[in-house]
């Protein structure tokens, strides 16, 4: 079985586990998002103001239709173009690209196209990844419409930019399952975590959402971390989009900006 497989078989499971529970009641749902907020790693908690790392991209997982024309134009010089890639903590993120000094100029608009595909396809995925992990995936209590528990786990429901979320979360609060409810569609996000000294990191996501004219929108990845200056990032990462984006890229040399955070509790 597929390790995405695994997981849509136990979200199953612990959507049928939670079926039967009772609504908790509003002390219950502040203790639970008190204990399950801090379970998951936030690098902006943590005092992330921005990274730059290298990035090398696995050039044998680039479409070939992508790779052909500038490959054509001359593979070494593509190949040891030199690529830096910047994350903020807004979520903002950006690909640069220096040439090899020898690049013709007449050259030079091929592989300019090309870099401008990949930094596209490298910061769709950061984007992703950050609106899902830069911070904790756990509503604040104050959005939460519906929260149940049973014996196998959760069932949280809440309001996200006005449409309606729902979890489907491990008796120790670990996300299995995301169904959002968009007017024309359903999105389906299986997750996957692991666990780390410093909480849970999201290593894994296969997204479906079927339009209503049939097609069917999929992206998934999966990724590893690494440790700079005490925070987690990504460094290597595979990242799926439908049928045509299968690429394998990584992240290396990066440097760390950090600042101070300071927590404010809840108004007394």
């Amino acid at each position: 079985m597929s390790r995405f497989a695994f997981i849509a078989a136990l979200s199953s499971f612990l959507a049928v586990g939670v079926a039967c529970a009772q609504e908790l009641s509003a002390d219950q749902k502040a203790d639970f998002v008190r204990q399950a907020q801090p379970r998951y790693y936030s690098p902006v908690e943590h005092g992330f103001v921005s990274m730059t790392c290298d990035l090398r991209i696995d050039w044998d997982t680039v479409p070939k239709e992508m790779h052909a024309p500038p490959a054509l134009a001359g593979l070494d010089r593509l190949e040891s173009t030199k690529l830096r890639f910047t994350m903020r903590s807004d979520g903002s993120s950006d690909v640069t690209h220096e040439d090899a000094n020898d690049t013709p100029a007449l050259i030079k608009p091929v592989y300019d196209k090309f870099f401008e595909w990949t930094s596209n396809v490298v910061t769709d995925f950061f984007t992703t990844w950050g609106a899902r992990a830069m911070r904790t995936p756990i509503p604040d209590v104050r959005q939460i419409t519906s929260l149940t528990a049973g014996q196998s786990g959760y069932q949280l429901k809440f309001e996200d930019g006005g449409l309606p979320d729902e979890l489907t979360l491990s008796k120790d609060y670990v996300i299995a399952r995301i169904l959002t409810k968009a007017p024309d569609r359903t999105i389906d996000e299986h997750r996957e975590y692991s666990s780390s000294p410093q909480g849970l990191l999201l290593i894994g996501q296969d997204l479906t959402s079927p339009a209503p004219d049939g097609t069917l929108t999929h992206v998934a990845f999966d990724l590893s971390y690494q440790t700079v200056d005490t925070l987690e990032f990504p460094q290597n990462i595979h990242f799926v989009v439908g049928d045509f984006i299968n690429i394998k890229f990584s992240l290396q040399n990066c440097s760390a900006v950090r600042g101070t955070v300071i927590k404010v509790g809840p108004p007394k």
